[in-house]
């Protein structure tokens, strides 16, 4: 059997900008949404489109990492216009990773304050509880089902190891499942159960696939 590797987080270490405004300006009235953005050859993300389809161009432009990538961010800014804005925070989600292979299925508890749809992706808001540390992320494929409708039900669980990292605090931590590494086929009468482990017991939502 395959051992794949999970995701592992250093929850305090996450690619993210930060963007103050001026201590003689008000506090802006910020949208704080997930976003899809794209860097340049120059590792700079120029415009971001949200989980609606409404696309941005940034008038402060973001220098990233690396060049030529597509990834998933927590966006806060404030609209220009309707086609320009300003960001204030551009922080980096995480997709979690399939490891329904992995040898050492650890599904470690985590608190949970959010899940919804959108944009193809199902996002979490998890409240971990941490040290600083490192921990891993991903997701299982448990089964498979036909629904009442034809449809194919997909139950999937987070994979949560939390390795050697203290539990000490609460921290804040977003992740995304996209919907395209469960299947890249849906259709309306598809659905996903999507279950975690938390310190209260085992939570499932159920999410339309499409």
């Amino acid at each position: 059997m395959k051992n794949k590797v999970s995701l592992c987080l250093c929850l305090a270490a996450l690619f993210a900008l930060v963007s103050c405004a001026k201590d003689d300006e008000p506090y802006p009235n910020l949208i704080t949404e997930m976003v899809m953005s794209s860097s340049d050859a120059q590792s700079i993300f120029t415009s971001f489109t949200t989980d609606e389809g409404r696309t941005f161009q940034m008038s402060n432009a973001v220098k990233g990492p690396s060049p030529n990538v597509r990834w998933r961010f927590l966006c806060s800014y404030v609209k220009d216009d309707e086609t320009t804005a300003r960001v204030y925070s551009f922080i980096r989600i995480p997709l979690l990773p399939d490891c329904t292979d992995m040898e050492n299925r650890r599904r470690d508890a985590t608190n949970i304050a959010s899940i919804w749809k959108g944009g193809g992706y199902i996002n979490l808001h998890l409240l971990p509880l941490t040290q600083g540390g490192q921990q891993a992320w991903g997701f299982f494929r448990d089964s498979t089902s036909t629904n009442s409708m034809g449809g194919t039900d997909y139950f999937i669980t987070l994979s949560h190891n939390q390795l050697n990292d203290v539990e000490a605090y609460t921290t804040d931590l977003f992740l995304s499942l996209d919907l395209d590494s469960v299947a890249t086929t849906r259709s309306a009468a598809d659905s996903i159960i999507f279950t975690v482990k938390t310190y209260d017991g085992k939570r499932s939502w159920t999410f339309n696939a499409e």
